[in-house]
């Protein structure tokens, strides 16, 4: 859940490139590195750069949303009443 609270912000997410991570998100909706801190700080420093932020924030925003409390209740309450 905290990934989805980081998403929700207007500010760029790094998140080490676990198997668990890529089930939720793809690289180009948040900034991911390996376990390295070699390559963990040269994606900072790309993240600095990157010309296209503004649009990776704008998709993990969109993903956060579809994640949301208030979304997560609804399909879960739509799943209970179609068992009825």
């Amino acid at each position: 859940m905290k990934l989805f609270e980081y998403m929700a912000t207007g500010i760029p997410v790094l998140a080490v490139n676990y198997p668990s991570i890529n089930l939720i998100v793809k690289n180009d909706e948040i900034y991911l590195a390996d376990n390295d801190p070699i390559q963990f700080a040269r994606t900072i420093e790309k993240i600095v750069t990157d010309k296209n932020q503004k649009k990776k924030i704008t998709k993990m925003n969109k993903l956060a949303k579809k994640f949301s409390y208030k979304n997560r209740s609804k399909n879960f309450d739509n799943f209970l009443k179609k068992l009825n």
